[in-house]
C-alpha cells in the first residue's frame, strides 16, 4: 500500500488513497472478527445499504460564454462526492489539468474521473467550442453521495487559461444555481500571447517553449504582448455563466 502526504490530490492519486484506506479497513475487520473468534464472542455483523438509484436525478448543466472574443472548449462535466478536488489556487496544476488549459485536451481527466470511485457521472459536450454569447446545455446524473458537480474548458485562445467550477452542491428540488466563474492560468506555460504555441483559432502547437509561474492563479488577460489584440480578445471577469437545474424543470 502506498501512502500520500497530499491527501487532496487529483484523481489518480485520489482514488489510490482511497483504495489503500479500504484495505486498511479490511484488514483491520478481519482482524477483529479473529480476534472476537478467538474469544468466544458472539458479534453480530454491521450491514451496509447501498445507495439506492432514486437517490440519482439527472440535471441539466448549462454553460454560458459571457465574453466578446474568446472561444470556450467543449466543456467537460462531472459528478462527485465531496472528496475530489481537481485544482487548487497557489498550487501546481496536474499535468492532465495543464493538458485541458494549454490544448483544451480534456481526455487526461475524463479517464482519471471515470475510474474514481468518488465520481458518478463524467459528460463531455460534442458540440465543439463554444462562442461568445452561445451557450451550451449538458445532461449528467448526481445525487446522494454524489451531490456536487465540477467542470472545466479551456478559454481560446489564451496560452494555458481555463473556466472552472469545482464541487457547486446540487440544488434542491426544482431550483436552480447559478454561479458566474472566472478565468484561471494553469501557471504551466507562459504567457507570451503567440499564435505558434496556441492551438485552435490561432492552429498553434498548444505549448509554448518557455514554463509559466508554476501554480494556478486568476488569469490577468489578454495584454498584447503577442499576436493576440487585447481590443478583441480581452476580457473583464466573469468569463462564464455556469447553472445547474433538475433536468426537465422549465427554464426561467
Amino acid at each position: 500500500m502506498k501512502l500520500y502526504a497530499d491527501t487532496k490530490n487529483y484523481g489518480v492519486t485520489m482514488r489510490l488513497t482511497w483504495e489503500g484506506r479500504k484495505t486498511v479497513n479490511r484488514g483491520l475487520v478481519g482482524m477483529f472478527w479473529h480476534v472476537a473468534s478467538m474469544m468466544g464472542m458472539v458479534v453480530m455483523p454491521m450491514i451496509a445499504y447501498p445507495q439506492t438509484n432514486s437517490d440519482i436525478q439527472a440535471y441539466s448543466v448549462t454553460i454560458t460564454n459571457l465574453t466578446k472574443g474568446q472561444r470556450v472548449s467543449a466543456p467537460l462535466v462531472w459528478s462527485h462526492n465531496e472528496r475530489v478536488i481537481f485544482f487548487e489556487i497557489g498550487m501546481p496544476a496536474s499535468k492532465a489539468l495543464q493538458s485541458g488549459a494549454e490544448a483544451g485536451s480534456t481526455g487526461e481527466l475524463s479517464d482519471e474521473f471515470l475510474r474514481s470511485p468518488d465520481v458518478e457521472d463524467v459528460v463531455k459536450s460534442g458540440f465543439g467550442l463554444v462562442f461568445p454569447g452561445n451557450s451550451v446545455t449538458l445532461t449528467v446524473k448526481a445525487g446522494g453521495e454524489f451531490n456536487r458537480i465540477s467542470f472545466v474548458s479551456m478559454l481560446n485562445p489564451t496560452n494555458d487559461g481555463f473556466a472552472a467550477v469545482q464541487g457547486i452542491k446540487i440544488p434542491k428540488n426544482d431550483k436552480k444555481k447559478v454561479v458566474d466563474v472566472p478565468a484561471y492560468d494553469a501557471g504551466s506555460e507562459i504567457n507570451d500571447e503567440r499564435c505558434d504555441s496556441i492551438p485552435g483559432v490561432c492552429n498553434g502547437e498548444g505549448r509554448s517553449s518557455e514554463k509559466g509561474e508554476g501554480f494556478v492563479h486568476l488569469h490577468t488577460g489578454i495584454h498584447g504582448v503577442g499576436d493576440l489584440k487585447p481590443e478583441e480578445r480581452d476580457w473583464r471577469n466573469p468569463v462564464v455563466r455556469f447553472s445547474i437545474q433538475m433536468a426537465g424543470v422549465a427554464r426561467e
